[in-house]
């Protein structure tokens, strides 16, 4: 019981990690974009 519990936390952790990876790119092209606008200025 307490391993199934385990297990789910990993799942749920891989799964909150991927999230926040995803939401790290999605910052960084912003902040690439913005760099770049800046730039032809």
């Amino acid at each position: 019981m307490v391993l199934y519990m385990m297990m789910k936390m990993m799942m749920t952790l891989k799964e909150q990690a991927s999230y926040l990876l995803k939401m790290v790119k999605k910052l960084l092209l912003i902040s690439m974009r913005v760099m770049t606008l800046l730039k032809q200025e």
